[in-house]
């Protein structure tokens, strides 16, 4: 049976090639979009972008905090009565 897709070894390069290119283009959105800003990062060029980043590394590091506090071991379903 071969190798799946997401098993290969080149599939996280290109995931994060794919991911680079993403933020590029949404900087450049902010370059072409005008708005009123309301916040003073809103200013800045990728500030958006910047805090977009930052709430996602710290929604994964929340859902890693609360899956160690509330995780079980690998073993909690063994019987160990017989």
């Amino acid at each position: 049976m071969g190798r799946r897709r997401l098993d290969r070894p080149g599939t996280a390069r290109i995931a994060w090639l794919v991911l680079l290119v993403l933020l590029a283009a949404s900087v450049m959105v902010q370059f072409a979009v005008e708005g009123e800003a309301h916040f003073d990062v809103e200013r800045w060029p990728g500030g958006m972008v910047l805090v977009g980043a930052i709430a996602a590394a710290a929604v994964v590091l929340a859902a890693r905090l609360v899956g160690a506090l509330l995780g079980r071991g690998d073993d909690f379903h063994d019987d160990d009565d017989r």
